[in-house]
């Protein structure tokens, strides 16, 4: 996603990069593994550390374990808060999460900011330079700081425009990057508004303590998803490893490694077929993976042993009318219970057409997004 510039040292190529490093931004310490950065890959991971590491941690950290009596003042900080609504309680802490991704986001515009240009930086001090004829890599870099203009270059009227000419092309490569970059930022903040919209319209009034006792009622120990996931689809491989499910991660994550892997490669991708082999995986990762992990997530819960409750009449009815788990002889003879599954499925399957008309509308709006970006690109 970088601008590429080729340098060399006797007889060895490498690659340099200048600009913003989008690839960073969004894939972090493997971009030095890639480049074989080692010294910068373990600045990045303890950033990562401090930063998403952080966030995990805090997600998956075992509070039901805690012995709350211990800590009397925490203790009776969370017994204040029985009587509060529940829905305030999750947006409190959606907030609160929402703020250290935010904080993390910054951090890491800032080392993307500056990578390429430490990277490429290192590279020259090694003594790797462009070759003269290479009117190109030289625009690039004396136009980024790397290089000066040499007395010759700055009399030379036909060079320097020649290197503005340059420069002016790959700035425009760059704007399009930018405003897909943007998007991506839009569609991220419209769909955390739309989480607390339904935080705020679908968990009802019930009070904390309402919401602790209906969980120790089920008991349950983790949790199944059915249907489209969203956060796949926005935060893709990251979804597994919140959820500790490291297959999932290989394989959401391994259509990206291909990708870079094939990025680093110097291949011809203008190539149409070679491009379409690279990036096809990574689509079918962001846009299919989507529609089948929650199946498969749910399907290998229930494999490891983990079955609702008999008591929990709302998932025992949407696994069984899904065809996850089959009816028993005892749900068939009981005509009350099939009724209540029945209704149960009803509104299950409604909700999942209404979740396929969001689906069918988030995808119209990211395609009208991409054109108009696309267009606003071209234009300028």
């Amino acid at each position: 996603m970088a601008i590429k510039i080729n340098l060399k040292k006797k007889n060895k190529t490498k690659d340099g990069f200048v600009g913003f490093s989008f690839t960073t931004f969004f894939w972090g310490l493997f971009v030095p593994v890639l480049r074989k950065d080692n010294k910068t890959f373990l600045k990045h991971f303890f950033i990562w550390l401090a930063t998403f590491g952080l966030l995990v941690f805090i997600a998956r950290f075992p509070y039901d374990s805690i012995d709350f009596d211990k800590f009397p003042s925490v203790r009776d900080y969370v017994i204040s808060l029985f009587d509060v609504k529940y829905k305030y309680i999750v947006l409190a802490i959606l907030s609160f999460f929402l703020l250290l991704l935010i904080l993390c986001f910054i951090v890491w515009i800032f080392v993307a900011k500056n990578y390429n240009k430490n990277y490429t930086n290192k590279l020259l001090r090694q003594g790797y330079m462009p070759s003269e004829d290479d009117s190109y890599s030289l625009a690039l870099l004396k136009e980024y700081g790397h290089l000066e203009y040499t007395e010759d270059e700055l009399k030379d009227n036909d060079k320097m425009e020649q290197y503005k000419n340059i420069v002016d092309t790959a700035k425009k490569d760059e704007k399009k990057k930018f405003y897909m970059f943007l998007m991506y930022f839009i569609i991220f903040f419209l769909f955390i508004a739309f989480i607390f919209y339904s935080v705020n319209t679908d968990i009802g009034d019930e009070t904390y303590l309402e919401y602790l006792l209906h969980l120790e009622k089920y008991g349950h120990k983790k949790k199944g998803f059915l249907g489209f996931s969203w956060t796949a689809f926005f935060f893709n491989f990251w979804v597994p490893i919140f959820r500790a499910d490291f297959k999932w991660f290989l394989i959401f994550i391994s259509p990206f490694i291909f990708g870079a892997l094939g990025a680093n490669l110097d291949l011809d991708f203008d190539n149409n077929f070679i491009a379409l082999i690279f990036i096809l995986p990574a689509l079918v990762s962001k846009f299919v993976f989507p529609f089948i992990y929650n199946k498969f997530y749910t399907k290998d819960l229930l494999k490891q042993g983990y079955l609702p409750p008999k008591d929990d009449d709302y998932s025992n009815a949407i696994l069984k009318g899904t065809g996850y788990l089959e009816y028993t002889d005892e749900d068939l003879l009981d005509e009350e219970k099939m009724e209540r599954y029945k209704v149960i499925i009803e509104e299950y399957n409604n909700e999942r057409k209404k979740d396929m008309h969001t689906i069918i509308i988030v995808f119209s709006l990211i395609g009208v997004l991409i054109a108009f970006f696309y267009f606003m690109a071209s234009y300028s």
